[in-house]
């Protein structure tokens, strides 16, 4: 039975009806206005293993709690809903579109709106996967825990011990101004020119054991971060700059290199300026240092410094460091 309403109560209904419609409607453009309150919005919590920045100026992030995307404002989580995996690697690609490495559930390409899943039915070296990388050619690297591959675009093509390489544990790979590939294993350093893999030593002929870091800055000159401490190699000269463990190396576009070590302390970020770079003894300035384990870095393009630790990520803003998800 329907029932009928004064017209004082219709009136009521009506002016609040208005009063709804006219009410603020918040969107997805309105999360720049909203403070990061909750745990979600500062990203990850816990290990964070890389960071990269897309060209859009958006940062990616790597961790144990998956792939998250921080917009400037905002962090999303991006693989919430496709794996649980812990994530230990990130690469924003020449093309726009990302790759991400996982330890058990291989490689995911994503585009911006879908996933593709690699793993080794796919010819990947293996599911775990700790770092990728692009060359020149646009071949994407994949360094694994069984080997090291590169995806042409069309298939995978993977190599192992059998073949040359040093160690099936593979950390980094990075590639010289001359096109040669080099490839950080648990147990030395191999250099591919695309045929055959050669051993790279110390003058001593030592191995570099247990590399975590290999990149070539622009003035071409290779540096190498490992259990042997850090190193530099300008194509004739290969140079020791620290004994201490190296974990991770950048280099930002003013070409300063950072990197995290293990110190007296604990964990420490350490920066060598451009300028002292050529001469025989390197100052090392410290930023940061902590008991807490420092992984990937990367600067941004406002010049904030981001580095993943066992607790989320910290930022280094020239001044101070700001690390979120503390109390």
């Amino acid at each position: 039975m329907m029932n009928k309403h004064s017209p004082k109560f219709t009136l009521l209904l009506l002016l609040a009806f208005i009063a709804a419609c006219q009410a603020p409607f918040k969107t997805d453009d309105d999360k720049s206005d909203d403070p990061i309150t909750t745990q979600d919005s500062l990203g990850p919590s816990g290990i964070t293993r890389a960071i990269q920045q897309d060209k859009q100026g958006n940062i990616w992030i790597a961790s144990w709690e998956g792939i998250f995307k921080y917009d400037g404002n905002y962090f999303t989580h991006i693989t919430s809903e496709v794996s649980l995996s812990r994530f230990f690697s990130v690469l924003a690609d020449s093309k726009g579109t990302f790759w991400f490495g996982s330890i058990g559930s291989g490689a995911y390409y994503y585009d911006g709106n879908s996933f593709r899943n690699y793993i080794s039915n796919d010819g990947l070296a293996n599911d775990s996967v700790h770092f990728i990388y692009e060359a020149k050619s646009g071949h994407v690297w994949f360094a694994t825990q069984g080997g090291v591959s590169f995806y042409d675009g069309t298939s995978f093509h993977s190599f192992t011990t059998q073949d040359g390489l040093a160690d099936n544990d593979v950390i980094a790979v990075a590639e010289d101004n001359n096109g040669i590939i080099w490839i950080g294993t648990n147990a030395g350093i191999s250099l591919y020119d695309g045929i055959t893999f050669t051993d790279f030593t110390t003058e001593q002929g030592l191995s570099f054991q247990n590399v975590r870091s290999i990149i070539t800055d622009m003035n071409g000159d290779v540096w190498i971060g490992g259990q042997r401490g850090l190193w530099r190699y300008d194509g004739i000269t290969l140079s020791n700059i620290s004994t201490q463990f190296v974990g991770y190396i950048y280099e930002d576009n003013q070409g300063n290199i950072w990197a995290s070590s293990v110190g007296a302390l604990g964990w420490e970020v350490i920066r060598y300026d451009k300028n002292p770079l050529f001469q025989a003894s390197l100052t090392a300035t410290k930023i940061w240092a902590s008991g807490d384990m420092v992984f990937g870095i990367s600067k941004d393009s406002t010049g904030m410094l981001w580095f993943g630790t066992l607790h989320g990520v910290c930022q280094y803003d020239g001044m101070t460091v700001n690390c979120l998800n503390r109390d």
